[in-house]
């Protein structure tokens, strides 16, 4: 074999050793690319841990609920500034109304008793009823029979759920007497009942603060209603589980 052939086959070799080497294919390449990644590689969003959830609160009641003339609109009204909050509050209410004081609507004749037979069988988790100063027009007998008959009608819709009785909030001080009978007349319906009663006029709501109701002089202007969110949200607190 001549000089030259002997140089030659080395380099053949190492030609050959390269075309093989680029042939092959890498060690990780996957072997149907039309695969979706397994799920151990792609792991799905988690919720957020910690998040609260805000509680439902059910308020039936009156204007002091509702709203009237006196605010600027509902965005101002104390359920709105609480589900901003830590509460979601679904309103049943409705102006002029009471346990017994009862208004035409839409509906037919509504109060506090008819509120409770047109709500939702299902999702009242917790519920309040609030007020009502309307109920000083119609005197104690026929306040504590509504109050009675909407208590016993809710604990049955709703035997599960957390029920809280708020009594009327005056905004006249010195508290007129009939005021102080629809108080006397709910409370006392409330603890036959086993209810929890908060009494705002006991606990002083309003008194001394003319400047937290409106110019009909009765009703929360938009002030008025951040104090009873204040109010409220601390009652909530305290009594509910």
């Amino acid at each position: 074999m001549s000089a030259r052939r002997t140089r030659l086959l080395p380099l053949a070799c190492l030609l050959v050793a390269i075309l093989t080497a680029c042939a092959a294919p890498p060690a990780d390449q996957p072997t149907n690319q039309g695969q979706p990644p397994s799920p151990s590689t792609a792991s799905p969003a988690r919720p957020s841990e910690g998040v609260v959830r805000p509680t439902p609160i059910a308020v039936i009641g009156d204007s002091f609920t509702t709203g009237s003339p006196a605010d600027s609109g509902p965005s101002a009204l104390w359920p709105a500034l609480l589900s901003a909050d830590d509460f979601a509050v679904t309103a049943y209410a409705w102006s002029g109304t009471g346990y017994a004081a009862t208004w035409d609507t839409p509906e037919g004749p509504s109060n506090f008793v008819t509120r409770v037979e047109r709500m939702p069988d299902e999702g009242i988790d917790h519920l309040v009823f609030f007020g009502s100063i309307n109920d000083g027009w119609h005197g104690y007998d026929a306040t504590r029979a509504g109050a009675e008959e909407a208590f016993s009608d809710a604990q049955a819709k709703w035997p599960d759920a957390m029920i809280l009785v708020i009594g009327p909030a005056s905004p006249i001080w010195p508290v007129p007497e009939s005021y102080l009978e629809a108080r006397d007349a709910t409370q006392d319906a409330a603890q036959a009942a086993g209810l929890t009663f908060i009494d705002p006029i006991e606990a002083g709501w309003f008194d001394g603060m003319p400047d937290l109701i409106g110019f009909d002089g009765v009703h929360p202007n938009d002030q008025g209603h951040a104090y009873l969110a204040d109010q409220i949200r601390g009652v909530l607190e305290q009594h509910l589980p």
